[in-house]
C-alpha cells in the first residue's frame, strides 16, 4: 500500500532530479538570474525533503513507543 509519505517523497525526489537536470544540461536556463532560481528551488526541495524524512522518522520512533 502508497502510504502519503512514500508519495510525498517520490514527488520531492522527481521534483529535484528535475532541477538537476535542467542544471545539467543548461535546457530553461537563459541567464545568471534563471540560474539562481533553479539553484534556489533545487536547494529548497532538498531542504524540505530531507525535513520530512527526519520528521518521519521521529515520529515514527514517538509512534512505536
Amino acid at each position: 500500500m502508497t502510504t502519503f509519505e512514500d508519495l510525498l517523497i517520490k514527488e520531492l525526489n522527481e521534483q529535484i532530479a528535475s532541477r538537476k537536470d535542467a542544471l545539467a544540461s543548461g535546457n530553461g536556463i537563459n541567464d545568471y538570474a534563471e540560474y539562481r532560481h533553479i539553484v534556489g528551488v533545487h536547494s529548497g526541495l532538498t531542504l524540505a525533503l530531507n525535513t520530512f524524512k527526519s520528521l518521519a522518522k521521529k515520529y515514527s520512533e514517538y509512534d512505536d513507543e
